[in-house]
Order: C-alpha cells, then sequence, then structure tokens
C-alpha cells in the first residue's frame, strides 16, 4: 500500500473547536452556563459571543490535547476545557452519560493548564495546582475518596501543589512542585491480574524524587527524572520495565543504559522513551507492533524505533500504539492499529514508525484506541482513524 493510499483511509477530520465561541460564566455565584452576551473582544483570554476560530484563535484556539480510549479533550487558551467521544461513565464531564460527536464544555472548570486523560476517565491539572477528576471510578482513579463514577469534575484530595500530571488505565498520578509523586486508584500485578492496592485517594510514592514527569501503564509506571533518567515499577511479565528482568518491582527501579530521557510514554504493557539525541527506544509487549523495532518480539531493555524521520521530541502512546512529533513538525505512529491501517496487519516488515497525516505547524498528537489527534497551526485539531 502506498502512503497516499494510507492517508485516504486515515479520514482526516477538523474540528471546528471554536466556531460560535461562547461565554461561560465561572464567576463566584454565577450559574455555570452558557451564554451569549458581551462584545467579541479577541485578545481578553476569554471566548465571548461571535468570536470564532478565524477571528479569535488567542482566545478560541486549542492549547493542548489529550485522548483516552473512546475519548478526547482539548485544553483552549482561555483555561476551558471541551472533550467528545464516548461518555458512558461520564468522562465528557458535561454532566450527561451521553456521548458526543462534537466537542462539549467540562463544567465548571476554568484556569486549566494540564490535562491527562485515562481509559475512561479525565483530569485537568489547574493553575492553582489542584487536579480534578471526572468519569469511570471504580477504581478510585478520580482520587476524591469514593469509588462512583462522576459526571463533573471532582477534586482531587490533598493535591495542592501539582506542576504535571499522567492518567493511567486505572490509576492517576501528579508530580508535585517539590518533584515528589502522588498516585491514586488500583494497582495491578498485570493488564489481566489481580488487584494490588486500591487507594481512592492520593498516597506519595517512596524513595523517589526529582521528577519532572510521568507515564502510566496499565499495571506499570515510569517516572522521567531531571538528571534525565527513567525510573519504573510495577508489573514486568514482559519486560516494560526495561531493567533487563521479568520481575515485577515494588520501588522505582532506574532503567539501565538511559540518562537523557526527554520524555516517556506507556501503553497497556509497553514503555517507550525520546533520548536527547531525538531517537526513540521502546521495550516490554512487542507481539502486536507496539515497539516499531522489526521483529515483533518482547524486549526487557530498550530497542531503537525504526522508521522515524528526524528527531523526535513529543511522545504520546495509548493501549496498544504510540505516536511521535517530531522537532521537524512531522508526525509517525507505529503499533497494532498503525500496522493494520498502513499494511494490512502486524508483520515483521510493518513493525516500525509509519509517517501519520502532514499538518502545518504541527505542535502535539495525542493517541487513542484506534484513533490520533493532533494540535496544530494557530489552535486548530484535528483527528483521525488509524484502522
Amino acid at each position: 500500500m502506498t502512503r497516499a493510499s494510507a492517508l485516504a483511509r486515515m479520514s482526516l477530520v477538523v474540528l471546528a473547536l471554536a466556531a460560535g465561541c461562547e461565554y461561560v460564566d465561572l464567576t463566584p455565584g454565577g450559574s455555570g452556563g452558557v451564554t451569549h452576551s458581551g462584545d467579541a473582544r479577541c485578545g481578553d483570554g476569554v471566548c465571548q459571543a461571535g468570536e470564532g476560530a478565524e477571528s479569535c484563535l488567542a482566545d478560541c484556539g486549542a492549547f493542548d490535547l489529550a485522548s483516552g480510549l473512546d475519548h478526547d479533550c482539548v485544553l483552549r487558551n482561555d483555561g476551558t476545557v471541551r472533550c467528545w467521544g464516548d461518555n458512558g461513565h461520564g468522562q465528557l464531564g458535561d454532566g450527561s452519560r451521553q456521548d458526543r460527536a462534537a466537542p462539549g464544555v467540562v463544567l465548571p472548570l476554568a484556569d486549566v493548564v494540564a490535562l491527562a486523560l485515562g481509559y475512561r476517565h479525565s483530569c485537568a491539572l489547574r493553575g492553582d495546582g489542584t487536579v480534578w477528576c471526572w468519569g469511570a471510578n471504580r477504581d478510585g482513579q478520580l482520587g476524591d475518596g469514593t469509588w462512583e463514577d462522576r459526571a463533573r469534575p471532582v477534586q482531587a484530595q490533598g493535591v495542592q501543589d501539582a506542576v504535571s500530571l499522567a492518567a493511567g488505565a486505572t490509576q492517576t498520578c501528579a508530580v508535585r512542585a517539590d518533584g515528589r509523586v502522588l498516585c491514586w486508584g488500583t494497582e495491578y500485578d498485570s493488564p489481566l491480574g489481580n488487584r494490588i492496592t486500591q487507594r481512592p485517594t492520593p498516597a506519595l510514592v517512596p524513595d523517589l524524587d526529582g521528577v519532572v514527569d510521568l507515564a502510566l501503564g496499565f499495571a506499570h509506571r515510569c517516572a522521567r527524572r531531571r538528571d534525565g533518567t527513567l525510573w519504573c515499577w510495577g508489573a514486568n511479565q514482559v519486560g516494560q520495565l526495561g531493567d533487563g528482568t521479568r520481575e515485577a518491582r515494588d520501588a522505582p527501579t532506574p532503567v539501565p543504559g538511559l540518562d537523557d530521557v526527554i520524555a516517556v510514554s506507556a501503553g497497556v504493557a509497553a514503555t517507550c522513551a525520546t533520548r536527547g539525541d531525538g531517537t526513540v527506544s521502546c521495550w516490554g509487549e512487542g507481539s502486536l507492533c507496539q515497539l516499531g523495532v522489526g521483529d515483533r518480539t518482547q524486549a526487557d531493555t530498550p530497542r531503537r524505533v525504526l522508521g522515524l524521520v528526524g528527531d523526535a521530541r513529543q511522545l504520546t502512546s495509548q493501549f496498544q500504539d504510540t505516536c511521535a512529533v517530531t522537532a521537524e513538525g512531522r508526525a509517525f505512529c507505529w503499533g497494532y492499529e498503525t500496522s493494520r491501517q498502513a499494511a494490512g496487519g502486524c508483520s515483521d516488515e510493518a513493525d516500525h514508525a509509519r509517517p501519520a497525516p502532514d499538518l502545518p505547524e504541527l505542535e502535539r498528537l495525542a493517541v487513542g484506541f484506534d484513533h490520533a489527534c493532533a494540535l496544530y497551526g494557530p489552535g486548530l485539531v484535528s483527528c483521525w482513524s488509524l484502522y
């Protein structure tokens, strides 16, 4: 299959995130509802009536995006959040359980600076360092001390100074300003295994500091430290911790040979890291082309991804696929759905990174179960199918 025919099957869709931009009343004592009053003033930090994508991307355009299995969210320049997709557990945050084919506002939520989406839950980091989550909560992944799904954002208890955020299938973690890590939710001993611990409120991860960001798989976790090293813990049946063994680790353990990591991501049982030289290495389960190394094997130490052109910077994984954005603004993806879409199925020959649709000024990418979304240009978002 040629690249042109592959891209034709990707069904690129441009989302009108800002068309008919609405003003949301989030003032103290306000209704929290959507109104259409007030004059349009581009650049005032608030989307108001009449401000559309074409006229006022400074306010209404997207700033960040994230994907769960079957839902997606964008953070707009005005600090508000829009979500769409599956909503069976309230993961869209609009107060309902109805699926949405178009972005809808998450209320009441403002001053958001970062997003993290798990399989069926969503979390937002606000400018004051607090974390707010909504959606599935059977495993305590919302951090509010309950096991109840929430269709509106609730505050994770005791988190006051978070600076970054990560979400996995059944767990959420936040990095504090002091470099320590808080996690909540359920830990499993394998992707198909038994519950080990359940914490519906945040708890400190011992023996771990100097952390700048995190990646959560289904049953394993990895933390990137300021010194460029990567530390992982949890399940390790297929080598997803990268320490050269298949032994589970209760405490964070360094990944040997990695001392220049600039980004990390994790799928179900695979982990990938971008190094200072722009290359990407992956390890763990590779039978479904998750590692992109050319032979569909499991790896318990890092192996270099094949097919990338340019220096990778941003990295994102979800379920069995991973995508990277290069410094040149190009996107490359690899994994099970990517190989099915581009090559008719996973094989040794298909086990490598492949170019994603070309988009101008590509900034960030997010990958879901069988789709990907990109932030590009002046705050625009497009999504396409990986299958």
